[in-house]
């Protein structure tokens, strides 16, 4: 046997053994917690240029299916009220369009950190601050608070003390499933549901030692790491909406990265056998991205913060995606993107009946003027308790 059918035979065992692991990694670590969950891809190669020496790099469909029957997949009511200012509801309504703010655009420290420490040991700070970047996020409570009027600290904390807008929306069901990169899940309020799904995929990789599985599936769970935040939170009630664009990190970067994600304590051996290939390959990428614009503005202490539109009207969204340049995207744009809606607007406890009058013909008019279509108008459930 010459060096040349030596090669293809090495290469044909690595494969095999490739797929033995990886059918077996699914059945015990993936699937027991997401039996949608599947993966498309399986190669030696992590990126362009940079090979793994023994193992696979899985690459998943980014759809919303993957996480049905798990515990980050919402399964209730698909309407959700959102508790702000009047002044926000009104720049939302002129927008036509909610504002996703970026994790690392947010007061809350929390934010990635709580579930991510806890679980994947080494990750530094810097790395979770990185990642934030990439995440955007609209946060909401199930309508059934306000019904049952148990909102009082929703309103005090995100209404402006009473004063401010319940916004009800509804999300359609129709095309869920088929979201790209896109989530909806109620917030947890300790770390154990991930704790259990990273616990059981670094047992497995530390059992098999030399080989190694890496990609996208990694990924995903310090994603939903964003869906778990410390107990001190749970008056929130929280369900979140969330987009996670795909992190373009330089080829040191995504290597330290990928070492923490397995909780294998050893080094991952990779071989670069061309180091323009990986900025190649990430350039490419970036072309056929489905990512949104990001778009930034100043907080109330005068920093940057990022942020991504999400349209609450067909025109609107339209709008949004029409720059993307990504053919799949255009034959498929009704099923990769949430279709959201306006119902009703409920207006604080705390306002008079001479400002809740004045306030519902402003909102009435300018729903019909910017979003098209009459929205109903009415006072939150709790009022009753705070009647002069």
């Amino acid at each position: 046997m010459d060096d040349r059918d030596f090669d293809i035979e090495l290469a044909n065992i690595k494969r095999v053994i490739a797929r033995e692991n990886v059918k077996q990694y699914f059945d015990e670590v993936v699937h027991p917690f997401f039996p949608n969950c599947n993966y498309v891809n399986c190669t030696d190669t992590l990126r362009s240029g940079i090979h793994i020496g023994f193992g696979a790099s899985i690459s998943l469909r980014p759809y919303n299916w993957q996480l049905k029957e798990s515990d980050y997949y919402y399964n209730g009511r698909n309407q959700f009220i959102h508790y702000t200012s009047l002044k926000s509801c009104l720049n939302i309504i002129r927008e036509k369009s909610f504002r996703l703010y970026s994790l690392n655009s947010m007061d809350d420290t929390f934010e990635l950190k709580y579930a991510s420490k806890n679980n994947f040991k080494g990750i530094t700070d810097s790395q979770i601050k990185y990642w934030k970047d990439n995440v955007y996020s609209l946060s909401m409570c199930k309508l059934e608070v306000e019904e049952e009027m148990s909102s009082l600290d929703q309103w005090r904390i995100y209404g402006d003390n009473g004063t401010g807008i319940g916004i009800v929306l509804e999300i359609d069901d129709d095309n869920r499933e088929t979201w790209y990169n896109r989530y909806l899940s109620e917030i947890y309020y300790d770390s154990t549901k991930i704790s259990e799904k990273i616990e059981k995929h670094s047992t497995f990789l530390k059992e098999k030692k030399l080989f190694h599985i890496i990609g996208d599936y990694q990924e995903l769970l310090l994603n939903l790491c964003c869906f778990h935040k410390p107990p001190i939170y749970s008056s929130e009630k929280e369900v979140r909406y969330l987009e996670f664009d795909k992190c373009d990190c330089s080829a040191q970067d995504d290597l330290a990265l990928q070492h923490i994600l397995t909780g294998n304590e050893m080094p991952l051996i990779f071989t670069i056998h061309d180091p323009v290939a990986f900025k190649k390959s990430n350039s490419q990428l970036s072309k056929h991205s489905l990512n949104t614009e990001k778009e930034v503005d100043l907080n109330n202490s005068g920093k940057e913060v990022k942020f991504k539109r999400l349209g609450i009207t067909s025109t609107y969204q339209e709008e949004l995606i029409k720059d993307i340049k990504c053919p799949f995207l255009h034959e498929y744009k009704d099923k990769m993107f949430p279709n959201i809606r306006i119902s009703k607007l409920i207006i604080g406890y705390r306002r008079n009946e001479s400002e809740i009058r004045e306030i519902s013909k402003v909102l009435q008019d300018l729903t019909k003027k910017h979003l098209g279509y009459n929205i109903e108008v009415e006072v939150s459930t709790i009022k009753e308790y705070f009647k002069q």
